[in-house]
C-alpha cells in the first residue's frame, strides 16, 4: 500500500513464499500489509511492514556549453530523494580531472530545481562540473559524475601595442584568430577607440590599415583601447586592452659639483631630479679618462695596485642616492657626466661636463745612470725614475759647482736641453770645475702639505742649494743623490786661469 493512495492488492499461491514489486517509485514510502486468504476470506490477523524505496547513486546531468556560459540539468527529478543541489564549477587545467588549486564557483540549488545557468565565463576554457544532491535529513547524500565542458570562442581581433614611448604609441591588428583572406585584409575598416582611464581624454582613429598610430598622449597613463571592424557586412569585435604610456624622460642632471679629493678618491654630488610624470629609477655616472698616469710608458701599475683606471665607464645608482665616492688612482684626470633614467628606456641628456683630477702622491727618487762628456763641450745626462708613477711628472736637472773659486758669472750662459727619453743636456759648463749634478722629480696637484718640501741631509752649501732649486707650495718633489762630476781644463795658465785647447792656447799674465 502506497502511503496516502489506494490500495493495491496482490493474491499469491500457497506455495509462493516471495514476491517482487516492481516499478515503485524512487524515494517513497510504501506500507504492505501480508495476511491469510481462505474461500476469499481474509484472516482475522496480519502484518503491516513499512518499505521506502531508494534512488541509485549517480544523479544524471547534462551540459550545454556556450561563449561565456554553461548550463547545468538534472536529467531526473530527485524531489522525493534529495533536499538540495550543490553545484561545483571549475576550471580545469589541459585534462578533465579534479584538482584542489583549481578557481571553483560553488551554486546550492533547491530541490525544486532542476537546471543552473554559469555565466560571465572565460572563453575557450575547460571546465569540470560536479553535482552533490542531499537527502532530506542529510544523512544521504548522491553525486554526478564529472563531467566537462569547454566555453565556446567568437571570432575578434586583438590588439598588439608597438613603440610605446611617453606620448605615442602604435597599435597593431592581429588577425591570427580571425578568418579573413589575405587578399581581403585591404577592405577591412576598423574604428579603433582609446581612452584615458584616469582623465578625460579619448582618442580614436579609423581607417583601412591594421596599423593605427596614437599620438599627444600624457607620460605614465594607462589607456584602454578597443573597438570593431567591418569586411563587407561583417562585423568583428577588437578585444579591449589596456596599453601604458612610457614615464617622462628625465631633465638634465644639474648641481654636478666635486669635493674631497684625495690622492685616491673624489666626491660625485648633485641635485635630485626634478618631479616627473613617472617613476625614477636610476642615475648613471659617465666616467672618461685618458689613464695618463696610470699608463706611463714602460711603467706599468704596481703589482697589487688598489685602483685601476678605465678609459670609460659608465656607473648606476639608485633614485635615492644624490652622491657617490670615486676610488681612482692618484695623478689622474677624469670628465664626468651624470644622467637620470625612469622606467623609460631613453635616458636624459647628459649633465654640463665637470673635470677632476684626484691629488698626487710623492714622486719617487729619481736615479743619474751615467753622465758624459761630449766632444762639443757639453754633458750628457742620463737619469732612471722608478715605478710606478705618483702623478703626472716633470723633471728638471740642477747643477752646482762645489770648487772653491766659483762665481755666479761663470754660470750665466749655461743651457740646459731636454733630449730624448731620460736624457738632459747641459750646455756652456765653464771647464776646470767641479761640478754636483742632481735630477728633481716634480709633481703638482700634491696629496698633503708635508709633501711639499724634502728634506736633504746634506752640506750647508748643497742645502742652500736646495733651497735655491726649484721647490713650490702647489707641487711636491724629490732630488736624485748627486752626482760629482770634473770638467777638465785643456790648458791651465800659471795664475789658475783655465784655456780651451780648441783655440790658440795664449795666457794673459804679466811677471
Amino acid at each position: 500500500l502506497k502511503e496516502g493512495n489506494s490500495a493495491e492488492e496482490y493474491i499469491l499461491p500457497e506455495e509462493i513464499s516471495e514476491y517482487k514489486i516492481e516499478n515503485l517509485d524512487k524515494c517513497s514510502d510504501y506500507i504492505i500489509e501480508l495476511y491469510g486468504l481462505y474461500n476469499n476470506k481474509r484472516s482475522n490477523e496480519s502484518q503491516i511492514m513499512l518499505a521506502i524505496t531508494n534512488h541509485s547513486e549517480d544523479i544524471p546531468i547534462s551540459l550545454e556549453t556556450n561563449i561565456t556560459d554553461i548550463a547545468v540539468t538534472v536529467m531526473e527529478n530527485m524531489t522525493k530523494c534529495v533536499s538540495e543541489y550543490i553545484i561545483d564549477l571549475c576550471e580545469a587545467a589541459k585534462e578533465c580531472v579534479e584538482n584542489g588549486e583549481d578557481t571553483c564557483q560553488t551554486v546550492v540549488m533547491k530541490y525544486s530545481q532542476l537546471n543552473h545557468t554559469f555565466s560571465n565565463l572565460i572563453e575557450d576554457t575547460l571546465y569540470t562540473v560536479r553535482v552533490t544532491g542531499l537527502g532530506h535529513q542529510n544523512k544521504t547524500s548522491y553525486r554526478s559524475e564529472l563531467q566537462c565542458g569547454r566555453t565556446g570562442s567568437r571570432e575578434r581581433i586583438l590588439l598588439q601595442a608597438l613603440l610605446i614611448t611617453e606620448h605615442n604609441f602604435t597599435l597593431l591588428l592581429n588577425l591570427d584568430e580571425v578568418k579573413v583572406e589575405e587578399d581581403q585584409i585591404s577592405n577591412l575598416k576598423a574604428s579603433i577607440t582609446c581612452v584615458e582611464e584616469s582623465g578625460d581624454h579619448l582618442y580614436e582613429r579609423t581607417g583601412f590599415d591594421t596599423q593605427f598610430v596614437f599620438t599627444h598622449l600624457e607620460p605614465d597613463r594607462d589607456y584602454k583601447c578597443g573597438g570593431f571592424a567591418r569586411l563587407g557586412s561583417k562585423n568583428i569585435e577588437i578585444a579591449e586592452t589596456v596599453v601604458h604610456s612610457a614615464d617622462e624622460v628625465p631633465k638634465q642632471v644639474t648641481g654636478v659639483t666635486i669635493s674631497e679629493e684625495t690622492s685616491e678618491s673624489f666626491l660625485i654630488s648633485w641635485q635630485a631630479a626634478e618631479k616627473m610624470k613617472g617613476i625614477l629609477q636610476k642615475y648613471r655616472i659617465r666616467l672618461t679618462s685618458d689613464c695618463e698616469n696610470a699608463e706611463q710608458n714602460h711603467c706599468p701599475p704596481a703589482a697589487g695596485t688598489r685602483y685601476s683606471c678605465l678609459h670609460s665607464e659608465d656607473i648606476t645608482v639608485g633614485s635615492d642616492i644624490t652622491s657617490y665616492r670615486k676610488y681612482a688612482p692618484p695623478g689622474t684626470k677624469y670628465n664626468i657626466q651624470l644622467s637620470a633614467k625612469t622606467r623609460n628606456p631613453v635616458y636624459g641628456p647628459l649633465s654640463e661636463s665637470t673635470v677632476v683630477r684626484t691629488l698626487s702622491e710623492k714622486p719617487n727618487e729619481p736615479k743619474i745612470q751615467r753622465v758624459e762628456k761630449t766632444m762639443t763641450g757639453s754633458v750628457l745626462l742620463e737619469y732612471d725614475y722608478p715605478c710606478p708613477y705618483t702623478g703626472p711628472t716633470l723633471f728638471e736637472v740642477h747643477y752646482y759647482c762645489s770648487s772653491n773659486n766659483c762665481g755666479p758669472d761663470h754660470f750665466e750662459d749655461i743651457q740646459k736641453m731636454n733630449k730624448i727619453g731620460n736624457i738632459f743636456e747641459l750646455k756652456g759648463l765653464q771647464k776646470g770645475y767641479d761640478y754636483n749634478l742632481r735630477v728633481e722629480a716634480i709633481v703638482n696637484n700634491c696629496a698633503d702639505d708635508s709633501q711639499y718640501y724634502v728634506e736633504s741631509k746634506e752640506t750647508s752649501v748643497e742645502t742652500d742649494f736646495l733651497e735655491y732649486a726649484y721647490s713650490s707650495l702647489d707641487q711636491c718633489s724629490v732630488f736624485s743623490a748627486p752626482y760629482r762630476v770634473h770638467i777638465e781644463c785643456g790648458h791651465r795658465c800659471a795664475d789658475g786661469t783655465c784655456i780651451d785647447r780648441s783655440s790658440a792656447v795664449r795666457c794673459n799674465w804679466v811677471e
